[in-house]
This record gives C-alpha cells, sequence and structure tokens, in this order.
C-alpha cells in the first residue's frame, strides 16, 4: 500500500471484492493528473507486480476512465477502518451519440439529487472511458446490499426511466465489497 498511496497526485487505492466469488476482484486508483498515474505504472506498478504476479490468474485488464460528473463524497474516516465499509455497485453503459449532453442537462435533478438523498448512499461518479467513446459506468457506494435494494426498488426505477433511450448499451451492474481501502482523499 505505500509505494502506491507515497506516489505525488493518488486520490484513492482500494481493493474491491466480490460478495459472490472471492477470487474476484477490482484494484482501484485514482490520481490527480495522467502524469501521476503514469509515474506510478512506469516506476512503482512494475515492483508491485514482479512480487504479486503469481497470484493473480491472468494479466490484469486495465481501463482508464475521467471524471466526468463528480456526485456526492461522503467517505467518513471511521467508516473505512470497518470489516465491511461499503457495498459499491458500479455499472457499465454506453450512451447513444450526442447523448452525454442530454444526460448532462438534466443529471443534477434526475441522478444526482435522488441517489444523494437515498437512505444509505455513501458516495456517487460518474466515469467515461478514455479509451471507448459513449462508453461510462457510474459508481455508487451504499452503507450496505439493503440500502442499494430499498433504493433500486423504488427511487432507481424512476430516475432511469426517462433516461433508457439515451443508452446504445443500457447499464448492466456489478456489485463489490469494499474491502480493503488504502487511501481516499476527498
Amino acid at each position: 500500500m505505500d509505494p502506491i498511496t507515497s506516489v505525488s497526485g493518488n486520490r484513492l487505492f482500494a481493493v474491491l471484492q466480490s460478495p459472490d466469488d472471492a477470487l474476484d476482484g477490482l484494484f482501484v486508483t485514482a490520481w490527480d493528473s495522467k502524469e501521476s498515474c503514469d509515474v506510478f505504472l512506469n516506476d512503482v506498478r512494475p515492483g508491485i507486480y514482479s512480487q504479486w504476479h503469481n497470484i493473480f490468474d491472468g494479466p490484469l485488464d486495465i481501463h482508464y476512465w475521467d471524471l466526468k460528473w463528480p456526485g456526492n463524497v461522503q467517505v467518513p474516516d471511521a467508516s473505512i477502518q470497518s470489516d465491511s465499509p461499503m457495498y459499491v455497485r458500479t455499472s457499465r453503459f454506453k450512451f447513444k451519440p450526442g447523448a452525454v449532453d442530454k444526460v448532462a442537462a438534466t443529471y443534477k435533478t434526475d441522478v444526482l439529487e435522488p441517489v444523494v438523498a437515498a437512505a444509505g448512499n455513501r458516495f456517487l461518479c460518474v466515469l467515461l472511458s478514455t479509451e471507448e467513446d459513449g462508453v461510462g459506468s457510474q459508481v455508487t457506494g451504499w452503507s450496505s446490499k439493503k440500502d442499494w435494494e430499498r433504493f433500486y426498488a423504488g427511487t432507481y426505477q424512476e430516475s432511469i426511466k426517462g433516461h433508457l433511450d439515451l443508452f446504445e448499451i443500457k447499464p448492466t451492474a456489478t456489485f463489490w465489497n469494499l474491502t480493503f481501502p488504502g487511501k481516499i482523499t476527498v
């Protein structure tokens, strides 16, 4: 953890683990700039990977995203220290051409406000791929799986309904437990 979090510009380091498959996970980092990320990838990651490469089932897939719409980040330090501080939902989707501007026009009221107001919501952000046009991911953190399920059964269905025609590929969700938060800088 120290070699990663000590790189200048590191804002987030966390490991997400599938609640259904303990061997499936995501290693997540966030950076102030591409240059900071490049320092990590070129100078730090090779040394870490050389020590740990034999525990992974195949090569690591790496994807790059830009933070498009920062939502609301509510990550109290005390919750990071607990055994399972968050239930995280990631969704992958693809917008139709020109749809990003339409979503941006109503994002605050149609998406951000209902999610942030939901009981148990800890954070929300939307990421857009730097590799594929219109491909994105909405990432939300919840205090518990029940909090997410309650939101999904109610408010989510209403808030997504007006946007379904904007997707070329509708959101598909994956769920994770935040099992090893190394650093979160808001």
